[in-house]
């Protein structure tokens, strides 16, 4: 388990990630799955469907969503 902080930015009327801040140790092993949800703009119902892999530090970012 890994110390850190994730804090996702959501544009609610669109359903979208429109920007994230990441303070961890592994923050280079999940920021480019962030960066590629605000890029392709892939809506939050799309992303809460993903099955993220367990045990594994981009967990949080499913965290981070369904909190």
């Amino acid at each position: 388990m890994s110390n850190g902080i994730c804090k996702i930015i959501i544009d609610t009327q669109k359903g979208v990630i429109v920007g994230a801040a990441i303070m961890s140790s592994y923050a280079s092993e999940y920021i480019y799955s962030l960066a590629l949800m605000i890029g392709n703009r892939i809506p939050l119902e799309s992303i809460k469907r993903t099955i993220f892999p367990h045990p594994t530090v981009c967990e949080v970012i499913r965290e981070a969503l369904f909190s």
